[in-house]
Parts: structure tokens; sequence; C-alpha cells
């Protein structure tokens, strides 16, 4: 019945859109990653910060396109997951990208890049959510 409601054209071309939009999240943090890679080895040096949050956020790249195929399957509980950390992972990212001395300015301008394609993941699987509970 749930899969039944995410069925359509409109909704296939939805989850594409969240698809491209969270490869495009993997990209800039993949470009993150490579960036703090080539600063290390030109021996300019990286904070453990900046490591950590851009394995983290290409590690969770994959996960978050698995929930998306969940959710645009019809999987409730992934439309709710997939809705929850697509709306409070930008803001995550860019919050933190406001604390001065944290981590460079290109730094924080390519994550926050990414963070922001995430935005539109989160406008689709409010939708997604909103013709869920209307049945």
């Amino acid at each position: 019945m749930m899969a039944e409601q995410l069925r359509g054209a409109s909704v296939r071309e939805e989850f594409e859109l969240a698809r491209k939009c969270i490869w495009i999240f993997l990209v800039f943090n993949t470009i993150a990653l490579a960036s703090v890679i080539g600063v290390t080895l030109l021996g300019e040096g990286a904070s453990t910060f900046m490591w950590v949050r851009a394995l983290i956020l290409v590690a969770v790249s994959p996960f978050l396109l698995w929930v998306a195929r969940s959710a645009g399957a019809g999987s409730a509980g992934m439309v709710g997951r997939l809705r929850v950390v697509s709306t409070v992972l930008p803001v995550a990212v860019v919050v933190v990208d406001f604390i001065p001395g944290i981590a460079p300015v290109w730094y924080g301008v390519i994550q926050g890049l990414g963070a922001l394609a995430l935005i539109p993941v989160a406008v689709v699987s409010r939708r997604w959510a909103r013709r869920l509970s209307a049945a």
C-alpha cells in the first residue's frame, strides 16, 4: 500500500533528483577529502577535524543513496530517515563552518556547497512523507 503511494512518473523524477543531489554531495565531499590529502602532502598540514569530517561525510554518502532508494520504493521509515538527515545535515555543516578558526575558508566553502545539494533531497522527502501520511 505504501509503495503504491510513491509510484508514478513524478515520483521517479523526484527520486532521480534526490539521487543526483546525493551524488553531488558525495562529489563535493570527495573533493574536500582529496584537498585535505593534497594539503597534507604539500606539507601545509590539515587539522584532525578536517580529516574526520571529510571522511565521515564521504562515508555517509553511500548510506544516503541506499536510504533514498528505499524511500523511493515506499519505505515509510526510510522516508522519515531521509527527511531528517537531509534537513539536519546541511544546517549542521554550514553552522560548524561559521565557527571561527575551525577550518580554512576554502574547506568550509567546498563542504558547504556539498551540503546545500541536500536541500532538494529534504524538499522531495517531505513531499514523500506527506503522500505517505495522506494514506
